[in-house]
C-alpha cells in the first residue's frame, strides 16, 4: 500500500522549500549587505505565509507515488499551478517596482491565499494586515530602512 500526501501539502512544502533557499542561499549570495536584502526578503516573507498555510492544510486531494509518472492528471494540475505562481511572482516584483511595496503587497498576499485555498475573509484580511503592518512597524519603525517607494506608495 503506497503512503498518500495532500496535494495542497506537497506544494506548499515545495514552496517552502524554494523560500528557504532563498533566504538562506541565494539571497546572501546575490545580495551584499543587510539594508539591500531586506526588499527581496520582504518578498520571500509574502510567498513563504501563503505557503506555511497551504502546507499545514490537511484537506484536498490526496497523491501516491504513481504520482510522478508520465500523463498523471494531478502532475500536470500541479504545473500548472506552480507556472501560474511563478508568473504572478514575477508580476509582483515589477508591480513593486512600478507601484510601491505596499500597494502591491496589499494586493499580492490576498490573492496568493486566495490561490493557495484560503476562503476565510477574516484570515484573509488579518494576515494581510498583520503581515503588512508587522513589516512597517520592523523595517520603517524600528530598524529605519527605507521600503522600496513607487508611484502610489
Amino acid at each position: 500500500m503506497e503512503e498518500a500526501m495532500s496535494v495542497d501539502r506537497l506544494i506548499g512544502g515545495l514552496f517552502l522549500f524554494a523560500c528557504l533557499l532563498l533566504w538562506f542561499w541565494i539571497i546572501p549570495q546575490q545580495v551584499v549587505g543587510e539594508e539591500q536584502a531586506f526588499y527581496p526578503r520582504l518578498t520571500v516573507i509574502l510567498v513563504a505565509i501563503p505557503a506555511a498555510l497551504m502546507f499545514l492544510r490537511n484537506k484536498g486531494r490526496r497523491i501516491t507515488l504513481a504520482f510522478f509518472r508520465e500523463g498523471s492528471d494531478i502532475s500536470k494540475d500541479l504545473a500548472g499551478k506552480i507556472l501560474v505562481l511563478v508568473l504572478s511572482y514575477i508580476v509582483f516584483l515589477l508591480c513593486v517596482e512600478k507601484i510601491g511595496f505596499f500597494v502591491s503587497s496589499a494586493v499580492f498576499c490576498p490573492l496568493y491565499m486566495l490561490f493557495f485555498a484560503e476562503r476565510n475573509f477574516w484570515r484573509i484580511s488579518l494576515t494581510t494586515c498583520g503581515l503588512l503592518g508587522g513589516i512597517y512597524i520592523i523595517v520603517v519603525q524600528l530598524l529605519k530602512y527605507p521600503l522600496p517607494a513607487g508611484l502610489l506608495f
